[in-house]
């Protein structure tokens, strides 16, 4: 199997399932029929639109468009979500993972990325105590994500955000998201590992 196959095996394997019993923390995070519950749009040059186009093919649901139409070269924004969590301890562990893929033609000069920030305060308005970020640059869709963050202690808050990052200057690039997923504390996503051993999974702090 090449590396292609070995991936889309792996992601609908190991990192589509939820643990079990896990509660998600985030709201509308399959984006059934709208983008509801995600707002704080980073960037004025970021178009996010809802999509009737599920990454697992339900006519039923939809996923999040980011575009981003940005002038200058390594641009990135999106929308975002802030989740409010018990006081954390400095041994809590969480991970965080989605579904995403670039449009067609887009990649290498478009990647969807999961860039996660950590609060000391209930509004994630707070300078971040730790930050992490994955990215996905696949024009097909996968699951990516952060198999196992460090929650800081003292956190509040966790800010999850969806961007759409550009390399190169001019024109426009187009990435979706669907089925994000953050777990209550400890709900760690099984088969992350895996990919992170292929190289698929980037942490950046």
């Amino acid at each position: 199997m090449d590396r292609t196959g070995l991936l889309v095996a792996l992601s609908a394997a190991a990192l589509v399932a939820a643990p079990a019993g896990a509660q998600n923390l985030l709201a509308n995070a399959d984006f059934n029929a709208n983008l509801d519950g995600w707002t704080d749009v980073t960037a004025a040059f970021i178009l996010p639109t809802w999509e009737n186009q599920d990454w697992a093919g339900d006519p039923q649901s939809g996923s999040l468009q980011l575009e981003n139409e940005a002038d200058g070269a390594d641009t990135f924004g999106g929308i975002a979500q802030c989740v409010v969590i018990p006081e954390a301890d400095g041994t809590t562990r969480d991970a965080v993972r989605a579904e995403a893929r670039v449009a067609d033609g887009d990649a290498p000069n478009g990647s969807a990325e999961l860039f996660v920030t950590f609060h000391n305060d209930s509004a994630c308005a707070a300078l971040p105590l730790d930050q992490a970020s994955a990215v996905w640059d696949a024009e097909i869709w996968g699951a990516f994500g952060l198999p196992d963050v460090v929650v800081p202690a003292l956190t509040h808050s966790i800010r999850v955000a969806l961007w759409a990052r550009k390399a190169d200057a001019g024109g426009s690039i187009t990435v979706f998201f669907d089925h994000v997923f953050l777990p209550e504390a400890d709900g760690l996503a099984s088969g992350c590992a895996a990919l992170l051993a292929l190289g698929v999974l980037r942490r950046r702090v």
